[in-house]
């Protein structure tokens, strides 16, 4: 080999040593960037967060689009339900289309309808509205409530003694954390002022019951749902457009600790736009016969003469 080629080779090598050198070099030099809340954002008290949070509850006043909920226990692929469907709402109705009925639902009464391919329709009427016969999670409304549905958000904020933890991101957005304790009870919620102060995560810790196919032993374990909550944006209106929610063992069944998961998807959405009156008003045909409270039943005359128009 001659000198020149070894000269050229040794070169090669210097070149390809110094460039590894410098490259781990920098590479220790320079610290993982973590977001930092702006500290040029004023923070908000809890009082000016709960009134952000009260005037978000009453944004929303109506509401029409589809959805996909799926929930199910494990295995999943097995014990999973799914359902599609539409639902029209304002700020006293909902509707639900559903492949096997149609159901309306006021503060005070519950239309249902069944339909049939080679029969009309049954009839079902009640002065007892019954919201638990429809998956809860089937209506986006419910993942962004964070109480109980006869009470606003910061009153439940306020009333189960939560306080603002701190400021972090989530996913690359900011959050006010919240969290209350009581016992072995606990629960965080992130509240994001980007997306119209709506919560995007929210976790809840409960002890529950081990079921008896768990464990020999009675016993209760810590278990922890986490829900995560992905928007779209209408206007100033922030709905969600996807929600994810999961409840498994924190310390139990380390290997399969999801024991519960629910999802929820909608689409073609519109909100706060102009619902027409005969989304919730039923056409009963005069030969029909409807059921009334799940035992008597009436004509549409005798129907008319004792509840009138509903």
């Amino acid at each position: 080999m001659s000198l020149l080629n070894m000269k050229t080779i040794r070169f090669i090598l210097y070149c390809f040593v110094l460039f590894i050198y410098l490259t781990l070099s920098f590479a220790k030099e320079t610290p993982t960037t973590v977001p930092q809340p702006d500290d040029t954002e004023p923070e908000l008290n809890f009082e000016a967060l709960l009134a952000a949070i009260k005037k978000t509850d009453t944004s929303i006043k109506s509401g029409q689009g589809e959805f996909v909920y799926t929930h199910g226990h494990p295995p999943f692929n097995t014990y999973t339900n799914t359902t599609k469907g539409k639902i029209a709402f304002d700020l006293e109705r909902t509707r639900y289309d559903l492949p096997i009925r149609t159901t309306i639902l006021t503060p005070t009464t519950m239309w249902e309808i069944v339909p049939f391919i080679k029969r009309a329709p049954n009839y079902y009427f009640s002065t007892k509205p019954q919201r638990k016969i429809h998956p809860v999670g089937a209506d986006p409304r419910q993942w962004i409530r964070l109480g109980p549905p006869n009470q606003d958000s910061a009153t439940y904020l306020k009333e189960n003694g939560f306080e603002i933890k701190g400021r972090e991101f989530f996913r690359d957005i900011l959050c006010y954390v919240l969290e209350t304790k009581e016992g072995d009870k606990s629960t965080k919620i992130w509240i994001a002022p980007e997306r119209g102060f709506q919560p995007i995560k929210r976790e809840s810790k409960i002890p529950r019951p081990v079921d008896a196919l768990d464990s020999d032993i009675p016993m209760e374990a810590l278990t922890n749902t986490r829900t995560i909550i992905l928007y779209e944006q209408f206007g100033k209106i922030w709905f969600p457009k996807r929600v994810i929610s999961e409840s498994f063992w924190v310390d139990f069944k380390v290997e399969e600790p999801v024991f519960f998961r629910q999802t929820l998807e909608t689409k073609n959405f519109k909100i706060n736009h102009p619902i027409p009156a005969e989304t919730f008003t039923v056409e009963i045909p005069d030969e029909a016969m409807i059921r009334v409270d799940g035992n008597k039943v009436l004509s549409k005359k005798e129907f008319l003469e004792q509840y009138g128009k509903r």
